[in-house]
């Protein structure tokens, strides 16, 4: 069975690429995309997928705060993070905000599918450029 996938990012180009990236792999599958948060809770309510990828710079309200609702709403979704710019704080959010993962814009479409794999597996996704420094890092649950 293949791992269902949601996509919550207003840029649709984004949406559109990393449908197309995911739709290569025959173990992933992208079950619904959505342009905003509201539009995302609704979809992700009726669609129940594995993953959500949700950017980081998400215009309604931030991909943080997303996050923090998604989780809130739908404990057992695994959501990863995707965000443009990628600084170690960011990560910190995501990941204290229920995220499983965090991935660069800029990284790799096998890095994609990796991450989407490993947090299916009950793992934590970072970047290798994160995943070093995140040894010493002290993550809390945000509010």
């Amino acid at each position: 069975m293949a791992i269902s996938v949601a996509i919550l990012d207003d840029r649709q180009l984004s949406r559109e690429g990393m449908r197309l990236l995911i739709g290569t792999q025959v173990d992933l599958r992208v079950d619904c995309e959505a342009g905003s948060a509201s539009e995302g809770y609704e979809l992700v309510a009726a669609r129940r997928p594995d993953v959500c990828i949700v950017a980081q710079e998400l215009e309604e309200i931030g991909g943080v705060p997303a996050t923090r609702e998604l989780i809130r709403r739908h404990p057992e979704l695994r959501v990863i993070v995707a965000s443009s710019t990628g600084s170690a704080d960011g990560a910190r959010a995501a990941l204290g905000a229920g995220a499983r993962g965090y991935i660069l814009k800029s990284q790799a479409s096998a890095d994609l599918f990796e991450a989407v794999r490993q947090v299916m597996r009950g793992d934590v996704y970072l970047p290798p450029s994160l995943a070093l420094a995140s040894s010493n890092w002290r993550v809390l649950p945000s509010e």
